[in-house]
């Protein structure tokens, strides 16, 4: 009911439970967590309150009162509720989480850190404590820190979850191999897809090229092949000048023909072969659906150039390139309107 929007119902049903034990404070706790997941943290708070009133002492219900009112943006009843959590329960992964997260957000990285590595340090054997502590280091800035604490955790208890944090650090850190946990992960679990696409992303992240190839050959051969996974292979398939960037590009594009990602790859591999009047209208249709999208912008503009329209593409090299901000194209959009500028006026359309 919840999910389908119904709130009058799931809050008549949610009433019925209650009414079946009204002094169990953890029953409360759990229909709180469940409006909570829906974005109805008010109702949620007054099950935590009447949860609080009931066991005064369970640490649970009052890290769970600390997440509501973060959601609800009260960082100083967060603070309290999460201190009185810690101070039921110094070992709550979840509550002691809370008071660290409520620390970064108030520029308290020290203490942060201190509680993440007290509690890592008293729960040796806890991943999780092992994810906080390397949480923490990152936000801190110190990614080589927090691989070291997700390898930990990698080490207690394999999780993809955790293999990704790893990869993230790890690359922040510029350390060799940061693709290293996910290639573990899919040489182990061959048939986990999700991993092997984080791995194909993250090869193609590092510009690793053959190696994002290899795995995204072997997530297009399976029958529930998405379009994403094809439009990345014909985007490596044109990086490396591959003969089979344009009927990857098509396969992509006849299964999402509506994602403006998808036409962009489309329409460019069609602008560079020199089919320029079709890859045109393939760009154009993506850059209106996708106007603040720099790079596809850029596509456009140079597609219009190519079209022989050269005081259109200038113009809108203009409105691209009067941002400062950076993106993949702008150097190459930089230039193009440069050579444009430069023609002599007979030229321009």
């Amino acid at each position: 009911m919840l999910a389908a929007s119904e709130a009058t119902p799931a809050a008549a049903v949610l009433a019925e439970v209650v009414a079946i034990a009204p002094r169990d404070a953890t029953l409360r706790l759990q229909v709180a967590t469940l409006l909570g997941e829906f974005g109805r943290y008010d109702d949620a708070m007054r099950q935590l309150r009447e949860a609080a009133e009931i066991s005064p002492d369970a640490a649970g219900v009052w890290a769970e009162m600390a997440r509501m009112q973060l959601a609800l943006d009260q960082l100083q009843p967060a603070r309290q509720s999460a201190e009185k959590a810690v101070t039921l329960d110094p070992d709550s992964v979840v509550a002691v989480g809370l008071l660290a997260m409520l620390d970064l957000r108030e520029k308290r990285a020290e203490s942060a850190l201190n509680l993440a590595q007290s509690l890592a340090t008293r729960r040796p054997a806890d991943p999780r404590a092992a994810v906080l502590e390397g949480d923490v280091q990152l936000a801190m800035g110190r990614p080589r820190e927090a691989a070291q604490a997700y390898q930990r955790a990698m080490a207690l208890s394999p999780d993809l979850r955790i293999a990704v944090k790893q990869v993230a650090a790890m690359r922040a850190a510029k350390m060799a191999n940061a693709e290293a946990p996910l290639a573990l992960w899919v040489a182990g679990r061959p048939g986990d897809v999700r991993a092997r696409q984080l791995l194909a992303e993250a090869y193609q992240l590092a510009g690793q090229r053959e190696l994002a190839i290899e795995q995204y050959e072997r997530l297009i051969a399976l029958p529930a092949a998405g379009f994403a996974d094809l439009n990345n292979l014909a985007w490596l398939y044109y990086e490396l000048g591959d003969d089979r960037t344009e009927a990857m590009a098509r396969r992509a594009y006849d299964l999402a023909p509506d994602n403006p990602a998808v036409i962009d790859t489309y329409g460019w591999v069609l602008t560079e072969k020199g089919k320029v009047a079709e890859g045109l209208q393939a760009l154009t249709k993506a850059v209106k659906l996708a106007p603040d999208n720099p790079d596809i912008r850029y596509h456009h503009a140079a597609a219009m150039a190519l079209s022989g329209a050269d005081r259109r593409a200038l113009s809108l090299l203009d409105e691209l390139l009067q941002s400062r901000s950076a993106f993949a194209s702008r150097v190459a959009a930089e230039q193009l309107r440069q050579d444009l500028a430069s023609r002599a006026p007979a030229g321009a359309n």
